[in-house]
């Protein structure tokens, strides 16, 4: 089996157990890293960050099962991860749910010649994703997205003299 493949079985096989977790699986990925295979799985859940015991109640649930599917027949290692500040945007509902938050989009097929766009997510119109550069909204097609993520920034310090701006909250599940 390809590791394409691979990933949309565990993509199956994953979220139901996670779910009765009260948790959900955000992003896969399959690796070869020095060696040896990774199966790297981002989890969250809306309203409170993921702690180190989910991960590790997450891991402990789909170890089993994983074993029991037979779906990777080399050896690998799992991990288990929260999807950390610059969080991966995949599904329809990620565009929904960060609105408002900095996003990288990188696309599939150039738009207007462009692959590259950085701006403030507006969110989702059917199967647009709305996000605005400066004072331009671009959209585009949910399909033409190879890879999306939040865009955290880290406030800079203040220079000598001058005050530092506030530092935003997190706010989980906008």
């Amino acid at each position: 089996m390809n590791t394409e493949a691979l990933l949309n079985e565990i993509e199956k096989l994953v979220p139901p157990i996670l779910e009765n977790l009260g948790l959900e699986l955000i992003e896969r990925e399959f690796i070869l890293d020095q060696g040896r295979w990774i199966l790297r799985l981002y989890i969250d859940r809306e309203g409170t960050p993921v702690t180190i015991d989910d991960c590790e109640t997450a891991s402990r649930a789909l170890e089993g099962e994983l074993d029991v599917s037979n779906l990777i027949h080399q050896h690998y290692s799992l991990e288990v991860s929260s999807p950390g500040l610059n969080r991966p945007l995949r599904r329809p509902k990620d565009f929904e749910r960060f609105a408002g938050s900095k996003v990288e989009i990188k696309t599939k097929q150039p738009i207007d010649g462009r692959h590259h766009f950085n701006g403030i997510l507006q969110g989702l119109q059917t199967t647009q994703v709305v996000i605005r550069e400066g004072d331009k909204d671009w959209q585009i097609p949910l399909e033409e997205i190879k890879k999306a993520k939040i865009k955290y920034e880290f406030n800079k310090p203040a220079k000598p003299g001058q005050v530092s701006p506030p530092i935003k909250p997190w706010r989980a599940g906008r």
